[in-house]
């Protein structure tokens, strides 16, 4: 991965953060996840701008996972035992992404029992973790790869098994970002590929890119609103392009101490966020009780910098208790 490629990944992974960060403080006055403390009701100016908050962000993070996967498989030894690192990276992502669900999960139904919806399992998909396990899922799902690029035949086939019979909210996510999972993964190869080929050779990379959006368009005739989805991964495509070809001239904002902290512990902030945001809303504030944009940027303000000042006080737990490290 060249410096540039990272540096891309890193400022994605920033304004993801900020999107879904954003699009929760909406939520907070849409009745997502239910909140007694203020009144639900967004105006249709803000749903637009939510919604596109979410479809970027969303989108984003996938993309974004997509590529680091085609990069950890394509510095694995084939001669090497893949058996094993088949094993080691099924066992890492579980780790990292479904342990975290269950212990945060299990806090959220024992503190926040009111402010789940019903989706099952609820302490789980009833909450903003839901996105944990599908995107373990999509790692799961596309793994095959790592013994064979002729196993791409898998993926497929799986994701048009839970289009056709979806099974729980895992699985009909999975089919909605599957396509921005994938497109990620062939971009990664592109970039990685693309350079040392061929015409021909590019346009079988590009090809897969350019079906991922097509997907997209597809779905829209059965989920109207996946027609916006194609164009949000478009934007994300745009965006990693720009920032890698840009990284320099942007890099004086993305250095800035709490825009770098916040791309480096951005895992632990989406888990937490969701914390902060209702703590806040029991204060009770006058003024924060309705939906105005003064109200969403002062949601978004205090969940951004109290998520971040409690990832920084488990950054520091981290180096001294190891046993930290499994919950984020």
């Amino acid at each position: 991965m060249s410096p540039q490629t990272s540096s891309s990944i890193s400022y994605m992974r920033f304004v993801a953060l900020v999107c879904i960060l954003l699009h929760h403080s909406f939520c907070v006055y849409s009745g997502w996840p239910p909140n007694l403390n203020v009144s639900s009701g967004l105006p249709e100016s803000f749903q637009v701008i939510s919604s596109a908050c979410k479809g970027i962000g969303l989108i984003a993070f996938c993309f974004i996972s997509g590529m680091l996967v085609s990069y950890s498989f394509d510095k694995i030894n084939k001669n090497s035992n893949v058996h094993k690192n088949w094993i080691r990276f099924i066992l890492k992502k579980f780790k990292r992404l479904i342990v975290p669900a269950i212990t945060w999960g299990i806090i959220y139904a024992v503190f926040f029992n009111d402010y789940m919806i019903e989706y099952s399992p609820q302490f789980i998909n009833g909450t903003h973790l839901w996105f944990l396990p599908m995107l373990f899922l999509l790692m799961l799902v596309v793994s095959p790869v790592m013994y064979n690029k002729y196993l791409w035949i898998i993926p497929p086939v799986i994701f048009c098994c839970f289009f056709l019979h979806s099974y729980s909210r895992t699985t009909n996510e999975f089919v909605i970002y599957f396509p921005s999972f994938v497109c990620g993964y062939f971009f990664s190869v592109l970039e990685c590929k693309g350079q040392r080929c061929g015409s021909f050779r590019k346009l079988i990379y590009i090809l897969p890119i350019a079906g991922c959006i097509l997907m997209y368009l597809m779905l829209s005739l059965y989920y109207s609103t996946l027609f916006s989805y194609a164009i949000y991964l478009i934007v994300v495509i745009g965006l990693i392009i720009t920032f890698k070809h840009f990284s320099k001239a942007i890099s004086s904002f993305f250095e800035l101490s709490p825009i770098k902290f916040a791309t480096k512990e951005s895992f632990t902030i989406y888990i937490i966020h969701q914390f902060v945001i209702i703590l806040f809303s029991f204060l009770n504030i006058a003024f924060l009780s309705t939906a105005s944009a003064a109200s969403v940027i002062i949601y978004f303000i205090v969940t951004f910098s109290g998520s971040s000042a409690i990832a920084y006080i488990f950054s520091l737990l981290k180096e001294k208790y190891k046993l930290i490290e499994y919950v984020f």
